[in-house]
């Protein structure tokens, strides 16, 4: 089984390499890989408006839900005797505005638990569903620039384009999108950062590569093209991470990067039509 995987991830490079080369086609129908799932077609401005509301909710309730619980030595945003009636005004605001619906079912049980009942890997993925709405916001906004795949969405400007509740309305009614092939390539360019934090687990878990696998050559050859396309300036022949090559970065660093790349892939995958489930959607390389 290890093997088959290893020759699946080896098709996978490939594919990478591959996308890099016809970046420069502007297309609407992402492209499959090495056996994963089919995209359709690019979602609506006034659905992925909608989603980016629901994220923003669950985003604020997972923040409550850490300031109860914050981790030793780390500072509560508020008061951590929590609001009572927090739960409620955002369940009465989110139906009252139509949005309540457009939550997956995940989240609107999520929401619906009472304030200080989540566990703690509901809470951080909660808090990490912000590197996803980051995505939709930047489809949304044509003015945005994406935050570095080093950089979170929480540590970065980005979240400041959140729209204010009282003009959410507006917000899904004006939804438009950028380019829908500057999109799909922005897609191909997650995928490529998670490609790279799996080809990171593969060396540092000395797995025994198929025959002929080289992956530093593989790693140097592509960070070599994204660089010629100007997706960023390698260092040493890796990728860019925190201002050194990706293969240095530590474990805590390296699995931030991973949990970026993987929230974003999420939301961009959703986007181009990979699952119509927000609960299911693919983010593999």
């Amino acid at each position: 089984m290890r093997l088959v995987l290893l020759l699946l991830f080896a098709l996978v490079a490939a594919a990478i390499l591959s996308s890099l080369f016809r970046r420069s086609d502007s297309r609407q129908d992402t492209v499959a890989t090495a056996g994963k799932p089919q995209a359709t077609r690019i979602v609506s401005p006034q659905a992925a408006a909608k989603r980016a509301i629901c994220l923003v909710s669950l985003v604020l309730r997972a923040q409550a839900e850490y300031d109860l619980h914050p981790e030793p030595g780390d500072s509560p945003h508020g008061d951590r005797t929590g609001d009572p009636g927090f739960v409620e005004r955002v369940k009465t605001w989110m139906k009252g505005e139509g949005f309540w619906e457009a939550a997956s079912p995940r989240e609107r049980s999520l929401l619906e638990k009472p304030l200080g009942s989540w566990s703690k890997q509901e809470i951080a993925d909660g808090q990490w569903r912000e590197d996803a709405l980051v995505v939709l916001l930047w489809a949304l906004q044509p003015e945005m620039k994406m935050p570095t795949y080093d950089e979170q969405a929480s540590q970065s400007e980005v979240m400041k384009s959140v729209p204010h509740p009282a003009a959410s309305q507006a917000f899904v009614a004006n939804a438009k999108f950028r380019d829908p092939g500057e999109i799909t390539n922005a897609r191909d360019t997650a995928e490529l950062w998670l490609w790279r934090a799996r080809t990171t687990q593969l060396q540092r878990e000395h797995y025994k590569l198929p025959k002929g696998t080289d992956l530093e050559r593989i790693v140097a050859e592509t960070a070599k093209k994204a660089q010629e396309e100007r997706l960023f300036k390698a260092i040493d022949n890796d990728f860019p991470a925190l201002g050194k090559p990706y293969a240095k970065l530590s474990a805590e660093e390296w699995q931030t990067m991973r949990s970026i790349a993987t929230e974003r892939l999420y939301a961009f995958n959703w986007i181009c039509g990979y699952a119509e489930d927000w609960d299911e959607v693919p983010a593999e390389t």
